[in-house]
């Protein structure tokens, strides 16, 4: 940290700062800002830049958005840390962990944290104009919508990164270029991509969303140990490297499928909660690499024929996904739900499964 009697003058406008393949989505004045690509490709610093002068410019009001809160302080949060700590501006912010938040201290601006695990969420939080979602394909689409929906301030940037996602994925479907077929089905038009991972430009069926694709290739700060690991997966497991490497969307080998007829596009559609039916909670309660719970319905049909639906999957990842985490989720998606009549639904009638693994000590924290 420089001194306090010291005069810094420090020029955010350097170029030698910034990543040149991402100087466009960081001047548009668009609405929706989606980075995405490889690892490596330091789009969370480039995000974290551009808010740290946007607060040092104005009084924005934001807000840092994760699937899980307490994932929010490792990621988000840190990154707009570091690099203020490591460009010697500490002394024009506040880091507070309680609550956990950004404040510039010359201009007022400040972001708060908000996760979708949490009750209340981003539901009614006034004076936003700014939002930053990291893991963005981690998100429902509800929670996006719902978030960005709470944004009604003037100049609205609501950045969105990720890793590339599967081609199906609601963020491919809300904002990538495709076509939707007679039945509903969306299929992405990959035309954009090139085989080599060095495109940037990405047209987006949303007039008002800029979207820009990169990988490590593109980041000028990656370090060459980076660079020769990159080399060795791209020859050890080209098809991983093709997703990891070069951040190319679609998905990875995962070996032979037991259902190779299997298609998410024709065979997954989204199911209504039936609030006159118990619903069945299943857990895989190990602790490594994620915990997992299934919220089951049980629909009667006709001649004594039964509907089995899965409405949610839960898979929360450590530190957060403890059964009382898991549960925690299930309370906040299903108690008080509204009907369309614009009712709530009482309480549903719950009948839990698990096994001996959920008696363990990681499991009641």
């Amino acid at each position: 940290m420089h001194p306090k009697d010291e005069v810094q003058v420090f020029d955010l406008s350097d170029p030698g700062l910034w990543i040149p393949a991402y100087h466009g989505i960081n001047e548009s004045k668009k609405r929706f800002k989606l980075l995405y690509g490889s690892r490596g490709r330091g789009a969370s610093t480039n995000v974290a830049q551009a808010i740290v002068m946007r607060m040092l410019e104005e009084p924005v009001k934001g807000m840092m958005v994760r699937k899980v809160f307490e994932d929010i302080q490792g990621s988000q949060w840190e990154t707009i840390r570091k690099w203020v700590y490591d460009h010697g501006l500490m002394d024009a912010f506040e880091f507070p962990k309680a609550p956990l938040g950004v404040i510039c201290k010359p201009t007022g601006a400040h972001l708060i944290a908000r996760g979708m695990n949490k009750p209340g969420r981003a539901k009614s939080v006034p004076g936003l104009s700014l939002a930053w979602y990291e893991e963005a394909d981690e998100l429902e689409e509800d929670d996006h919508r719902t978030t960005s929906l709470s944004i009604r301030e003037d100049n609205i940037e609501e950045w969105l990164t990720f890793n590339s996602p599967m081609a199906d994925h609601w963020i491919m479907k809300r904002f990538f270029p495709g076509t939707i077929d007679k039945d509903g089905a969306f299929s992405l038009d990959l035309s954009f991509e090139s085989p080599d991972g060095l495109f940037t430009e990405v047209p987006s069926s949303d007039p008002n969303a800029i979207i820009v694709h990169g990988c490590y290739h593109h980041n000028p700060f990656t370090k060459p140990e980076y660079v020769v690991e990159m080399d060795r997966l791209a020859k050890a497991d080209p098809e991983t490297y093709r997703v990891d490497g070069l951040g190319l969307i679609g998905r990875r080998n995962l070996g032979s499928l037991w259902c190779r007829a299997f298609d998410r596009t024709k065979h997954l559609r989204k199911l209504k909660y039936r609030p006159d039916l118990p619903v069945h909670l299943t857990f895989d309660q190990n602790n490594l690499p994620y915990s997992t719970m299934l919220a089951i319905q049980i629909v009667p049909l006709e001649d004594s024929v039964v509907e089995i639906r899965v409405l949610k999957t839960f898979c929360y990842k450590p530190p957060s996904n403890s059964t009382e985490d898991l549960c925690a989720g299930f309370v906040y998606e299903f108690d008080g739900v509204e009907l369309e009549d614009g009712t709530i639904a009482p309480s549903p009638e719950v009948y839990i499964y698990g096994d001996t693994t959920g008696r363990n000590e990681t499991q009641k924290k």
